[in-house]
């Protein structure tokens, strides 16, 4: 049998890394959130020892998991979008947490009354931004900016950011990031802009007069992700968010 004395000799260096672990994490949080701007720590919650950024933590995380999605990613755009209210509603119509239209929801057998459910509103939203992200990587973009592409065609759908590419090309585009992209879907707004269909390109559409809107939308929700990234070393203290 190992002795106390043996048992202590082995066991004190273990204890002796865990607790200089634990407080070096502690540590490491409140430099990270002394460093965020005030807006940023008005988005943390705190219960106990547990740092939070929405009582609805727990279902972007479960959801994130199960789609291949940051969930910090859809906590920012929840945040943005409805200030994780889930019972908000648009003037438009859009629902819930993630501003679901119903007519979306619907595309993924979700009906109307079932987005006040938090995790359904959650999980069709989800399921949308996999969709922009299919419909994305069809086009030849800077992987850099995926994130900004996919929040772009969440907001705004996938047909005017490809309008927008295609304009890009057309006009010699050689770099095919979300700043010259976002760029053309602005132009998709002007009334002299050269239909598609004149130029050689099948598929015109109307036109969209808020690509403003959604390069606004796009930078404020990049905002907040960035904040909650930079917030993840503070939230992995916490046991649930392992």
């Amino acid at each position: 049998m190992i002795s106390l004395k043996r048992f202590t000799y082995i066991l004190g260096p273990i204890l002796f890394v865990l607790v200089i672990g634990t407080l070096s994490c502690w540590l490491y949080a409140a430099l990270a959130l002394n460093s965020l701007p005030k807006e940023a720590k008005d988005d943390i919650e705190y219960s106990g020892r547990t740092y939070y950024i929405s009582q609805f933590d727990s279902i972007f995380k479960t959801i994130g998991i199960k789609y291949g999605i940051d969930w910090r990613l859809l906590s920012a755009i929840a945040r943005y979008e409805s200030n994780f209210t889930s019972d908000a509603q648009s003037s438009g119509g859009a629902m819930g947490l993630m501003q679901v239209m119903p007519s979306i929801a619907e595309h993924f057998s979700v009906s109307k009354n079932e987005l006040w459910d938090p995790y359904k509103n959650v999980e069709v939203a989800a399921q949308l931004l996999c969709l922009c992200m299919r419909q994305i990587s069809t086009l030849d973009i800077e992987t850099k900016d995926n994130t900004c592409f996919f929040l772009a065609c969440y907001h705004c759908g996938f047909s005017r950011i490809e309008k927008a590419y295609q304009y890009a090309l057309y006009y010699n585009e050689t770099e095919f990031s979300w700043e010259r992209i976002g760029f053309y879907l602005e132009l998709l707004a002007e009334e002299n802009l050269m239909p598609l269909d004149s130029l050689g390109v099948a598929n015109n559409m109307v036109l969209y007069d808020a690509g403003d809107v959604t390069n606004t939308y796009v930078q404020n929700v990049m905002d907040k992700y960035l904040q909650y990234c930079k917030m993840y070393p503070l939230l992995c203290c916490n046991p649930n968010f392992d």
